[in-house]
């Protein structure tokens, strides 16, 4: 590639940049030349780590907004967001996410960097909005990056009986949840115009009619119809099928590196397993913050387990303050590990304790792992409700203060049951099917060749 290079854009928030990072990366395994990324400064280090044959140039989008970034919430703010009443949840982070000054300022240097480069196609993360105006102001054609249930994008054309995005809602409702289910599209809806909200939307309208943006009060419609290719990293049958799904939708499944990922430092937790017959790997994310009571029931299910089954659980430092004195000898805690893919595809691997993420929940399926899960906010309901409905996942009903008996219950379950398994098995054959990473390499080169 010479005409142009290749133009990469997320926001850096690990469930919108991980794909994409993925994606950068098999590209340069390809030897592709003219690859570029461009993000804020503190993923600075995944993209330069991204470079394996051919180089990867980081693009600089200065600092992250501190308003965006959930892992730096106070509580208050946290515990709004996660709070079991969903509409104030998305209220609370429609509040206080939506960084008019930093939305436009990383329009201003996305546009610098595509003066500068001159991309002939970008990718980009569909929350990346100052890149998708950077792209439509110099007539970029772009691929748009769409990593957690893609009818969330279609609010307004969705039916009234299709679960609202964010509700958590399954597909087959009853009439009690029918209800709840238009009160809550309503109350969407109405989200947006709390007086905060909507002074700061018409700030940035202002903005991006001052720049030249066309449809300067336009968002995801706009942004939808430009792009050449729509990529989610899902499958109808997942996620639920609507009517109004665009021609330029790709369902490609999960996307995955080569594994293993970890190197030398990766044995030690590799010979671990090894040595295991049957383990549960518990994670949620790098956002969730677990309350003693969480922590407690979970030790105490640890050990209901044991000692037929081991328990690996990935929990922050800060955290582990919460754990008591005395650990059962089948639980093994860490805070950080090498590769969770390499864990997850791990044989002894049997089953994932999670909290609803898109990326984590695929990348489990696409292993054949079944799930335990528990979301803690936004679109984690509703990938949570449809991991269920696909018969490859038992749900834990109470979050704040679960039932360790309930835990160790439903793990029990999905290790010896047949059921979840089967079906998690049968995803990941449908998922590795869709052609993941291989899928998305080949549609982007195809169409930067288009484009020539």
């Amino acid at each position: 590639m010479t005409d142009g290079p290749l133009l990469f854009a997320s926001v850096s928030a690990h469930g919108q940049l991980n794909p994409l990072l993925t994606v950068a990366g098999e590209l340069s395994r390809r030897r592709v030349d003219g690859l570029w990324f461009a993000t804020t400064d503190d993923a600075r280090a995944e993209i330069d780590a991204l470079t394996v044959d051919a180089p990867v140039g980081f693009a600089s989008l200065g600092a992250a907004s501190r308003r965006a970034m959930l892992a730096d919430w106070d509580d208050e703010t946290y515990d709004a967001l996660t709070s079991g009443a969903k509409l104030r949840s998305y209220a609370a982070f429609v509040r206080q996410a939506f960084d008019t000054g930093f939305l436009t300022e990383q329009f201003e240097r996305t546009l610098a960097w595509v003066d500068e480069l001159r991309p002939r196609l970008m990718v980009i993360d569909v929350n990346s909005f100052g890149a998708i105006d950077a792209a439509g102001l110099r007539g970029i054609p772009y691929v748009l990056s769409v990593p957690f249930p893609v009818s969330a994008l279609f609010l307004t054309e969705l039916p009234w009986r299709y679960p609202t995005p964010f509700s958590g809602l399954p597909r087959t409702m009853t009439a009690g949840q029918q209800v709840r289910n238009v009160l809550f599209r309503l109350g969407r809806l109405a989200a947006s115009s709390q007086p905060a909200v909507a002074r700061a939307y018409l700030s940035y309208v202002r903005a991006r009619r001052a720049a030249g943006v066309r449809r300067p009060a336009g968002m995801s419609p706009h942004y939808l119809d430009r792009a050449t290719d729509i990529v989610n990293y899902s499958l109808f049958g997942l996620e639920h099928p609507f009517e109004r799904a665009p021609r330029s939708l790709r369902m490609v499944g999960t996307v995955v590196p080569p594994l293993p990922q970890a190197g030398p430092e990766g044995d030690e937790l590799r010979d671990w397993l090894d040595s295991r017959d049957s383990v549960v790997y518990i994670a949620f994310g790098t956002i969730a913050r677990l309350r003693a009571a969480q922590v407690a029931a979970i030790v105490d299910a640890a050990a209901r387990l044991g000692p037929r089954h081991h328990v690996l659980w990935k929990l922050p430092t800060a955290q582990q303050a919460l754990l008591p004195a005395d650990l059962p000898a089948n639980l093994r805690i860490e805070s950080w590990l090498p590769s969770q893919l390499d864990v997850l595809a791990h044989p002894h691997v049997r089953a994932f304790f999670s909290h609803g993420g898109g990326n984590s929940v695929h990348e489990a399926l696409r292993f054949g792992k079944p799930l335990l899960v528990t979301p803690f906010w936004l679109d984690c309901y509703d990938i949570a409700a449809r991991v269920v409905e696909a018969g490859a996942a038992l749900p834990l009903r109470h979050r704040e203060r679960p039932d360790p008996a309930e835990i160790a219950a439903k793990l029990d379950e999905l290790l010896t049951g047949a059921a979840a398994r089967e079906r998690a098995a049968y995803w990941a054959e449908r998922l590795t099917e869709a052609g993941g990473t291989e899928a998305v390499a080949d549609l982007v080169l195809k169409r930067y060749a288009d484009v020539g």
